[in-house]
C-alpha cells in the first residue's frame, strides 16, 4: 500500500504539470497563432504588388473626383510606375504582405475595402 500513496503524488505533479502546458500552448495559440499564421503565410509576388499598387492609386482617383474617365485611371496607374517610392512600396508589400492580402486588396471595391484588406 505504501507503493501506491508513493507514487500518488508524482504522479499528480505530472497531471498538473501537463494541463499547464497545454494551457499555455493553448492560450498562446490562441493570442500569436494568428499574427504566427501571417509570418508563415506565403508572400505576394511582384506582379500581384504591382496590380495592388495599381488598384490603390485608383482607388485615391475615385475619391478624389467622382465620374472619371477610363483615361483618367490609366494615367493613376502610369503614375503609380513612375513614383519614386514605387520601388520601397513594391518592395515592402513583397516583404510584409500575403497573396491573400494582396489579392483581397485588388478585388476590393473601395479605398476603406482595401485598407481592410492589408490589415
Amino acid at each position: 500500500m505504501s507503493k501506491q500513496n508513493d507514487c500518488a503524488p508524482s504522479s499528480r505533479k505530472a497531471r498538473q504539470l501537463l494541463t499547464t502546458v497545454v494551457v499555455v500552448v493553448a492560450l498562446l495559440i490562441v493570442f500569436v497563432g494568428g499574427r504566427l499564421f501571417e509570418w508563415l503565410a506565403p508572400r505576394a509576388n511582384e506582379a500581384q504588388c504591382k496590380q495592388l499598387i495599381e488598384r490603390y492609386f485608383e482607388h485615391q482617383v475615385y475619391v478624389r473626383h467622382r465620374g472619371v474617365s477610363p483615361v483618367d485611371i490609366a494615367e493613376a496607374r502610369r503614375k503609380a510606375r513612375t513614383r519614386p517610392a514605387y520601388l520601397d512600396d513594391l518592395r515592402r508589400c513583397h516583404a510584409q504582405l500575403s497573396i491573400v492580402q494582396v489579392n483581397c486588396g485588388i478585388r476590393s471595391p473601395s479605398m476603406d475595402a482595401l485598407e481592410q484588406c492589408l490589415q
